[in-house]
Formats: C-alpha cells, structure tokens, sequence
C-alpha cells in the first residue's frame, strides 16, 4: 500500500515522521527493527494500526538534533502584588 500522504502535503511537513525519514533515521525498511531501534536509542513513538512506528517531529527534533522544547507563553507572576 502506498503511503504517498504520510510524505508531505504541500510545503508543510507532516506533524510525524515520513517512511522515508523514518527508514534513514533507523537504517532499515523493517517495522520491527525500526521499533526496536527507536526504543534502544530512547526516542518517543507510538504504532499505528498498521504496524508503523510513528514518531512527533518535535520528539525528532529534541532527541536527535537536540533542539530544546518550545515554551509555551509564560504567565507574569502574580504572586508580588
């Protein structure tokens, strides 16, 4: 089954990782060893209904490029007034 829709949509990468990200990330097209490579190597995912290990690109990116994690909006502290 061709997952054509899992790539990209336009310009806007997908929230998960694409098969193909996912294939050079792990080294193999096998869902089992890309599970157990995600897992050994401590990055987050999930598996969908199919099988697929699916990983966040925000986990991707804090993971293996180290780019820390987006703060959300900090609230001022009230606790002064």
């Amino acid at each position: 089954m061709k997952r054509k829709y899992r790539e990209i949509i336009g310009e806007k990468p997908l929230l998960v990782l694409s098969e193909r990200e996912l294939l050079e990330l792990t080294g193999s097209p096998q869902r089992k060893r890309q599970i157990q490579c995600l897992a050994d190597n401590g990055i987050p995912f999930t598996v969908d209904i199919d099988g697929f290990p699916r990983v966040n690109r925000s986990h991707y990116d804090q993971a293996v490029l180290g780019i820390p994690k987006k703060n959300k909006e900090k609230l001022p502290d009230f606790s002064r007034v």
